[in-house]
């Protein structure tokens, strides 16, 4: 079985639709047609449920005119709340064939489904266009993906130029192993919690550049607390909830917000892909390279006399910004 299918797996629990729907009910909803908010949170696992998902779209410029990929939509909670609270035009994908069903069948009862669609594939790579969203957005997800860059290239590719990803993700602080099982992972198997610090350089690979970051960790502290005491959300179990909430108490693992834009002009390996037909020197030179002398001009002279692989190799040397080497080791 592959990462993906454990993945995949792990989500699959069964009469998900029908334990949703049974939220509605013991509410005194219509099962056939209710609010969002009628499923008090069920449908939004994430620290923090509806209310962080209005901080970050907020902080991420979600509006009307949005059109937002969520990437890892689940049960489609946040899809369906920045589409119902911001006015936004909404595109979820998701690993797990039964999420997908059940966020379909929610967003049709909610009556969104003229602004919120979803899809079943992989986020490693997206079956959109070039430049077809305004926003993305990424909630509890890069905890289960071990190859977040491709993530994050994939990203940067279905974005616009000047597009904002937020990514709100568990990640790791330091400390102690944290213990399972965890609501993503039953296992270390599955699980590949990383630090900001990984996050961030990844972004900044695949040609984002990182705006802000936030660690809401005394939220994330009372979110649980709260959770574990009502019983916790629909599908979640007990001793995964209580697990979290010792990593975060100790300083293991925290909450943490990213946000990112992509630049008119991104100096990462998407950048390069978009302009492989052109010579090294007309892509790189003085655009994209900062030396610490400014010596803009040693950089074409560089770009002129090798190959890709070695000018990277020269210009490591030499100083070059980091992201600018790295940008030509991904040449042909």
């Amino acid at each position: 079985m592959s990462t993906e299918e454990a993945v995949a797996a792990h989500y699959s629990r069964g009469n998900i639709l029908e334990r949703l729907l049974d939220v509605v009910k013991k509410s005194g909803g219509n099962p056939a047609h209710f609010a969002p908010a009628d499923l008090q949170n069920a449908d939004q696992l994430h620290i923090g449920g509806a209310a962080s998902t209005t901080r970050v779209a907020t902080r991420a410029g979600v509006n009307a005119g949005s059109h937002v990929i969520d990437l890892g939509s689940g049960l489609g909670g946040v899809s369906r709340h920045v589409a119902h609270d911001f006015g936004a035009t909404v595109q979820g994908v998701d690993l797990t064939p039964e999420f997908v069903e059940a966020a379909r069948s929610i967003t049709e009862c909610t009556g969104l489904s003229d602004h919120v669609t979803f899809s079943q594939g992989s986020i490693l790579a997206l079956p959109f266009d070039d430049d077809s969203f305004d926003v993305a957005l990424m909630f509890h997800v890069g905890m289960n993906i071990q190859d977040k860059d491709k993530v994050f290239v994939e990203a940067a590719r279905v974005l616009r130029p000047g597009g904002i990803f937020a990514v709100y993700d568990i990640m790791l602080l330091g400390g102690d192993t944290e213990q399972y099982p965890l609501p993503w992972a039953v296992t270390p198997d599955t699980s590949f919690v990383q630090p900001p610090l990984a996050y961030t350089d990844a972004l900044a690979q695949a040609g984002f550049a990182v705006d802000h970051e936030a660690k809401p960790l005394a939220e994330g502290v009372e979110f649980l607390e709260r959770a574990l005491s009502s019983g916790g959300p629909v599908g979640v179990e007990a001793g995964a909830m209580s697990n979290l909430l010792t990593a975060f108490t100790s300083g293991i693992l925290a909450p943490v917000e990213i946000y990112a834009h992509l630049p008119e002009i991104s100096p990462g390996p998407l950048w390069v892909r978009r302009h492989v037909n052109q010579p090294l020197r007309t892509r790189f030179a003085a655009r994209l390279v900062s030396l610490p002398a400014a010596d803009s001009r040693n950089c074409a002279d560089i770009c002129d006399r090798y190959p890709s692989g070695q000018a990277a190799a020269e210009l490591q040397a030499v100083g070059a910004q980091p992201r600018f080497w790295h940008a030509l080791t991904q040449l042909p």
